[in-house]
């Protein structure tokens, strides 16, 4: 009879379990059914650009867009043909660095809604050479410039990560 008991415990404590597991499942498919990730396309990077200032920006005009590129050696002659009704570039910048090792990068693009509203978060990692790293002895300006799609009125938020990498 004290199988039968535990035996049924234990049945009825799977049974809760899944229950709650699918719940959890739901809640979370959910959360997020409004999130859609959104391509990343690197326009151009470099690490000597000429933004001597930590700044992360959106261009959303072909005057930005310009004065954007202008901030880069190898993008003085480059030309795209932007529709910046249904795209943005995302500039980010890291500023003056004295050595090198030092790097930008967008890493993705996450189109959100809350209260029936759409933005968009822009994920920006910064990867700095950690204190046994052989780096070269130069000022460096590292920057990147990636084209995404956004409409003209939607909310960009841009989130910072940044990342020390370790060297022998």
């Amino acid at each position: 009879m004290l199988t039968y008991k535990n035996g049924l415990t234990t049945t009825l404590a799977c049974v809760l379990l899944s229950f709650a597991a699918s719940q959890s499942a739901l809640a979370s498919a959910e959360d997020s059914a409004g999130e859609k990730i959104l391509p990343v396309k690197v326009i151009v990077s470099s690490v000597n650009s000429l933004q001597y200032d930590k700044h992360l920006e959106v261009a959303r005009s072909s005057s930005k867009y310009q004065e954007l590129t202008s901030l880069f050696h190898n993008a003085r002659n480059l030309t795209y043909d932007i529709d910046f009704n249904k795209y943005a570039v995302i500039g980010a910048f890291m500023g003056v660095k004295s050595t090198g090792g030092y790097n930008i990068n967008i890493v993705k693009a996450i189109q959100k809604e809350k209260n029936n509203r759409k933005y968009i978060e822009v994920y920006v990692n910064s990867e700095i050479p950690g204190p046994n790293c052989m780096v070269t002895m130069a000022f460096t300006q590292p920057a990147e410039l990636a084209l995404i799609p956004a409409e003209p009125r939607t909310d960009i938020i841009f989130k910072e990560s940044y990342e020390v990498y370790k060297c022998r």
